[in-house]
């Protein structure tokens, strides 16, 4: 008789990152989980958390983090801290490694205003350009509201004028 082919995909990991503030430390987490339901003997996603930081728009720095096992929860979880982060924007991708199980996962970027008060301009704009590529910043007021952080797209706002001139 011939053999039986079967082909088996990899589960989705479902990603939810948490960013908060502790005296001057910023800490990150990452909880994930099956996106598939398991049954009591199903898997957990384990492994690495890339904890990807941009402070103030900057370059990116990785931060990883081993996933631990909450069996009760049926979750891993993995944790960051920054001691001493300094004050401003804080912008955080969770990157899950996968594993032979689960497929790798990322989330939405995350914005993050630690500490300070008032209001903050930030921009975005893309990480790569090409010769003569027309680049289109956006434009943020950032400020606090209790302890979330709010976003309000300027870039086209009558109230504020935004003058960009070249580099020298």
């Amino acid at each position: 008789s011939s053999p039986l082919r079967v082909a088996v995909e990899k589960r989705e990991a479902g990603l939810a990152l948490d960013i908060g503030e502790s005296g001057g430390d910023l800490t990150l987490s990452a909880e994930l989980k099956s996106k598939v339901p398991t049954i009591e003997s199903g898997s957990i996603p384990d492994g690495t958390v890339s904890f990807q930081v941009s402070y103030q728009g900057g370059a990116v720095e990785n931060y990883p983090a081993e996933i631990a096992i909450e069996a009760s929860t049926r979750t891993g979880k993995a944790m960051v801290t920054l001691p001493g982060a300094a004050d401003g924007v804080y912008e955080v991708t969770a990157v899950y490694s996968g594993n032979t199980v689960f497929q790798s996962a990322a989330c939405d970027p995350a914005r993050h205003l630690k500490g300070g008060s008032g209001e903050y301009l930030y921009f975005t704009a893309p990480q790569k350009t090409y010769y003569c590529e027309l680049v289109a910043p956006e434009f943020w007021l950032v400020s606090k509201s209790g302890s979330e952080t709010v976003y309000t797209n300027i870039t086209n706002d009558p109230n504020y004028k935004i003058e960009l001139t070249g580099i020298k």
